[in-house]
């Protein structure tokens, strides 16, 4: 039965025999190793035109055929050239790691960060910086003054950004260790 208008027509309905859990789930794995490379590639400030070497390992025979089989896709949407599915896990010296579910990502860091030190420095920079204003918000949070008087939009805006802070410093406490980790 057709609706005479969209305004008053039924919500439309899934349909059960089109839900794909697994297909989902692969598509998600997908999703997470190019999240996981633009992310490494944010950390250390490689700009967008600049392709990046990425090399993933799964363990389980049908993941690494699915990688395989979606490779062209996960380097277009990555900026990733050349992008190898191993066989056997095998770092890369001087490469960022990420775990992800089921998947080892190696991105080589040669050619991408000159200078590890000068990294490491610039990082520990930034996270003073960053530290300095998560205590300033700290500070005002904890004022019962400012908690109470202050107009709530104004105390949750105080709040988003001191979360806000906390994520920044947990991600630059993970890329100092990262960089850290580095064989030399």
């Amino acid at each position: 039965r057709v609706a005479p208008s969209i305004m008053v027509a039924p919500y439309p309905e899934p349909l059960a025999a089109l839900i794909d859990d697994a297909a989902e789930a692969g598509m998600a794995r997908l999703v997470g190793v190019v999240r996981a490379v633009r992310n490494l590639r944010a950390e250390f400030n490689v700009p967008p035109s600049k392709l990046v070497e990425a090399q993933v390992f799964a363990a389980d025979g049908a993941l690494r055929a699915r990688l395989a089989a979606e490779a062209p896709l996960v380097a277009a949407l990555a900026r990733v050239e050349p992008f190898s599915v191993l066989a056997v896990a095998a770092r890369p010296r001087a490469a960022a790691v990420e775990t992800l579910d089921g998947v080892e990502l190696y991105v080589p860091l040669a050619g991408l960060v000159d200078d590890l030190a000068a990294e490491v420095r610039r990082l520990e920079r930034e996270q003073a910086k960053v530290e300095q204003e998560y205590a300033r918000v700290a500070a005002k949070l904890g004022n019962p003054e400012f908690t109470d008087k202050a107009k709530e939009e104004v105390v949750a805006e105080v709040r988003a950004k001191g979360a806000q802070l906390e994520e920044r410093r947990a991600a630059l406490g993970r890329s100092l260790e990262r960089l850290r980790s580095l064989d030399p």
